[in-house]
């Protein structure tokens, strides 16, 4: 039976106030959400990761492999894994991205079209929540779901180092490093769960909405490794112009943009400036609120 048409009886207990209202929808499909198969795999993929590379600090602070050490070294392609810099928390949160977009994705995805689905939207509404409260509420279960295959396992690799290494330094040394992290997975977070929430909202269903916002992602990386393979080299500066645009729709290339730039990294893979991938970034969330 839908939801709309079964009856319930008015809350007497002492939590009435509108915070405590929204607190109780936030929390109530929290466990759920995060108790997923999918949440379940996606996380301990990550965690997989993570104890690679935290073995690999170890590893490279106690310099047990100096000729391996050596030879990564002399490659510029894996030159980061040979000592830990700004750069080797880029190259990890750079692999949770993919993670952050398949959570959102097969998450985010159903949030929203579940409540249509089951017609539980006039049942939230007709109560004391606001259109506002509950999209907060269901961004917030996203967020914390997202947080945990970027900003978790991202801080646990920065405090991880000092712990296998003894360097408790590191952590007021290299605040501006754990600054990045955080706010690299802010941006993570916010861009890529608004726009999934939006599709979720217009979708018929969960699987609807999370194959339209993969083929939003592989679109912008389809357009990007166009220009990449086959430039149109004599076209000009208008042509150039016009392939830096198509290049910032690129939902990956963005957010490599971003992080790129807030790890201070010299060479940034787009051309552009790493503000016009922000920008870019906040066209689309505003589009996502709006449709929300």
């Amino acid at each position: 039976m839908p939801i709309y048409p079964q009856r319930y009886r008015d809350y007497d207990g002492p939590r009435r106030g509108r915070l405590a209202r929204w607190w109780t929808l936030v929390r109530a499909d929290l466990g759920p959400t995060i108790r997923q198969r999918s949440v379940f795999w996606i996380v301990l993929v990550v965690g997989v990761l993570f104890a690679a590379r935290l073995v690999q600090m170890y590893i490279v602070s106690e310099h047990t492999m100096n000729q391996l050490i050596s030879a990564l070294s002399e490659t510029a392609r894996y030159a980061h894994h040979a000592k830990v810099s700004e750069a080797t928390y880029l190259g990890f949160l750079s692999n949770m991205q993919f993670y952050v977009f398949a959570l959102a994705a097969v998450v985010g995805g159903r949030m929203i079209s579940r409540d249509k689905a089951s017609g539980a939207l006039p049942l939230y509404f007709s109560r004391p929540v606001s259109r506002w409260g509950y999209i907060s509420a269901r961004f917030l279960q996203l967020s914390f779901a997202l947080a945990l295959v970027s900003l978790v396992p991202g801080l646990l690799l920065y405090f991880g180092y000092s712990l296998v290494t003894a360097d408790w330094v590191h952590l007021v040394r290299d605040r501006a490093i754990a600054l990045g992290i955080v706010l690299d997975s802010a941006v993570l977070i916010v861009s890529a769960g608004l726009p999934v929430l939006a599709l979720s909202c217009v979708a018929s269903s969960g699987w609807t909405a999370g194959a339209a916002y993969a083929m939003i992602y592989l679109f912008g990386w389809m357009i990007y490794g166009f220009f990449s393979a086959a430039p149109w080299i004599g076209g000009g500066e208008t042509w150039h112009h016009f392939q830096q645009v198509c290049n910032l729709l690129s939902l990956r290339h963005d957010w490599q943009q971003i992080s790129a730039a807030l790890f201070h990294q010299a060479d940034l893979p787009l051309s552009t400036h790493w503000g016009w991938s922000l920008f870019a970034l906040g066209v689309l969330c505003i589009v996502s609120f709006l449709v929300l």
